[in-house]
């Protein structure tokens, strides 16, 4: 009875280790999985694969444009390159001017806040002072974190850019 007991908790323990993930979205994409399946369904969505990188980059990372939030925005998909695991991705969006980036950030800061029913909004600045928004999304329990979503305005020269990273938790680069 024991014994029995034992390998019927075993075997549980071992599905229970091997379920499903849940991944932090974007654009209704989980970010997870290999990069080959990530990528197509980027692609599906309209965003273009970029050959602009060296075969060194291309083990770690791939670039895409596209479009995010009615922007043109630039997106790196960060994934190991053991596994080819997506983890992280960053996108870049050029914006005319301050005054447009802060309108940028604010409304899409309303947005992603809206499309994540569970989630909670920090304020900080990174280490040279750009203030920057974290949203923490957390999955249907309120319980699960799923990722984070952070909002960066960088600013050099005239020259003003939305920086947006997701970050998975269940893929975490470490």
């Amino acid at each position: 009875m024991k014994k029995t007991f034992s390998l019927i908790l075993l075997v549980f323990l071992s599905l229970a280790g091997f379920a499903q993930k849940e991944h932090l979205p974007f654009q209704g994409i989980p970010i997870g999985g290999d990069i080959v399946s990530f990528s197509q369904q980027l692609s599906a969505q309209g965003w273009q694969y970029s050959e602009h990188l060296t075969e060194e980059s291309r083990r770690q990372c791939s670039v895409f444009s596209g479009r995010y939030a009615g922007m043109e925005a630039a997106l790196v998909a960060l994934h190991r390159s053991e596994t080819k695991t997506v983890y992280q991705l960053m996108l870049m969006i050029h914006v005319g001017s301050k005054a447009a980036l802060d309108a940028q950030l604010s409304q899409l800061q309303d947005s992603l806040l809206q499309e994540h029913k569970h989630s909670t909004c920090t304020t900080s600045t990174d280490e040279v002072g750009n203030p920057a928004t974290t949203i923490q999304v957390f999955g249907p329990d309120q319980k699960t974190l799923l990722g984070s979503i952070t909002l960066l305005e960088h600013l050099e020269g005239k020259e003003c850019i939305l920086i947006i990273s997701y970050d998975d938790a269940a893929n975490t680069n470490k």
